[in-house]
């Protein structure tokens, strides 16, 4: 029957092997943690683009609404104007058709 024993110089060798690995092991949660890192500013980059488009668009939606009411009155405005500018001509009519009439 034969026995395995380990000599010095294979405990030495086999520590360096798990040393490694976990060197290894160590250096890729390292990367992984960076490139979480980096995807996790990115997405507050593109969440803060995100919002800051949101807030634009929200702005130019009450921008259009104010010039959509500035519109409304401006046009409301005009069509008084005209009214006026009908009943003054009417009136101009009846007052040269009476002049015509008198001559």
């Amino acid at each position: 029957r034969r026995q395995a024993f380990l000599t010095k110089e294979d405990l030495k060798q086999a520590t360096e092997e798990v040393s490694r690995i976990q060197r290894e092991r160590y250096e890729e949660a390292l990367a992984i943690e960076q490139v979480f890192k980096e995807r996790g500013q990115q997405m507050v980059v593109e969440k803060g683009l995100f919002d800051y488009e949101k807030q634009a668009a929200a702005n130019r939606a009450v921008e259009a609404r104010k010039a959509q009411i500035e519109a409304d009155r401006l046009l409301e405005e005009c069509g008084r104007e005209q009214h006026k500018v009908k009943d003054e001509l009417f009136w101009l009519q009846q007052d040269h058709e009476h002049w015509a009439r008198q001559k």
